[in-house]
C-alpha cells in the first residue's frame, strides 16, 4: 500500500470519515445561506490570514482551537478551512468531538477555491468604530464607507482618458448611489439622536471608503493601471470582497445587537453586489 492510501486509510480508522465539501460545493452553500446562518472558520496562521482570506471567515488557528472553541456558535453549521485542507480536516474532527454537529472542511483549502479574497489582519479597517456605538451610529460610519467608494469611482473616472471605462466607474458609482441611499434610509429609522446626527455630518466625508481603504491613497495607486474593462470589475471586486469582510468584523464588534445586525445585513448585500460584478466580469471577458 502506498504512503499516501495507507495515512488515508489510518485517518479514517482513526478519527472517522470528515464531510469535505468541494471548492464548488462550497461556494454553492455560501451563495445559497445567509453569512450569519453558519460559521466560516479559517485555522490557519495569522500571517496568512493577513494575505488573504475568505470574506466574513473568523481566524482561530488550529493550534489554539483547543482554547477557544468556545467563541463558536454550537448551534450552526461550521465551515472550516485551511491552506490545503489538511489543518481544516483536523478542526473539524475535534469540534465534532465536541459537540458540533454539522461541520465541514474545504476540500483542498483556500489554495482550491475559486473566489475573490480579503487582505489584512483582523483589526484592519476597524478605526472608525469604539465598538459600543447606537444603530444610527453604526450606520453613520456605513454610510462613510459607502460615500467613500461612491467618491472613488467618481474621481477615478475623472482621471481615466478612456470613455469606456469612465462609463463603466460612473455606472458603479450609481449601483453604490442606491446602496448608500438605503444605508440613509436604515438611519432615519433608526431615529437619530442629535449626537448621532453630528457623528454622521464628522463622518460622512471622511475619506474612508469600503474595505477601510483611504480614498487618495487607493485613487494614487490605480489611476495608471486599469487598461480595460475586465481590469476596472476585478479592481471593484476587491473592494467588495474587502467591504464584505469588513461589515462582518464589525458585526461581532459592536455591543449593541440591532447595530450588529444591521451591519451583517449590509454584509448580505454587498456579498449580492460581489455576484453581480462577477456576471458583467464574465460578460465583459
Amino acid at each position: 500500500m502506498k504512503i499516501r492510501e495507507f495515512s488515508r486509510v489510518m485517518w479514517n480508522t482513526v478519527f472517522g470519515p470528515i464531510p469535505e465539501l468541494e471548492p464548488s460545493e462550497f461556494n454553492k452553500y455560501r451563495d445559497e445561506h445567509e453569512e450569519k446562518s453558519f460559521v466560516l472558520l479559517d485555522v490557519r496562521q495569522p500571517h496568512e490570514y493577513e494575505e488573504d482570506h475568505i470574506p466574513g471567515a473568523k481566524l482561530i488557528p488550529l493550534p489554539v482551537l483547543s482554547e477557544r472553541y468556545r467563541e463558536l456558535d454550537q448551534g450552526k453549521p461550521v465551515l472550516a478551512y485551511c491552506a490545503i485542507g489538511g489543518r481544516s480536516r483536523a478542526a473539524a474532527e475535534f469540534l465534532s468531538g465536541r459537540g458540533f454537529n454539522q461541520v465541514y472542511s474545504l476540500k483542498g483549502g483556500i489554495n482550491a477555491w475559486a473566489g475573490i479574497g480579503a487582505q489584512g489582519d483582523e483589526a484592519d479597517g476597524m478605526a472608525l468604530l469604539r465598538g459600543d456605538e447606537t444603530p444610527a451610529q453604526a450606520l453613520a460610519v456605513a454610510y462613510a464607507l459607502e460615500n467613500g467608494l461612491g467618491s472613488f469611482y467618481k474621481a477615478l473616472g475623472e482621471v481615466l482618458e478612456n470613455k469606456e471605462l469612465a462609463d463603466l466607474l460612473q455606472k458603479l458609482g450609481k449601483v453604490e448611489a442606491v446602496h448608500k441611499e438605503k444605508v440613509m434610509q436604515l438611519f432615519e429609522k433608526a431615529k437619530p439622536t442629535d449626537d448621532d446626527r453630528k457623528t454622521f455630518e464628522n463622518l460622512k466625508d471622511s475619506g474612508v471608503m469600503e474595505g477601510g481603504y483611504q480614498l487618495e491613497i487607493k485613487l494614487k495607486e490605480h489611476k495608471d493601471d486599469l487598461p480595460g474593462s475586465a481590469e476596472v470589475l476585478d479592481l471593484a471586486m476587491t473592494i467588495e470582497a474587502q467591504a464584505m469582510d469588513l461589515y462582518m468584523r464589525m458585526a461581532q464588534k459592536f455591543s449593541d445587537q440591532e447595530a450588529g445586525r444591521l451591519m451583517l445585513e449590509l454584509s448580505e448585500d454587498e456579498k449580492k453586489h460581489l455576484g453581480a460584478l462577477g456576471r458583467m466580469l464574465e460578460q465583459v471577458a
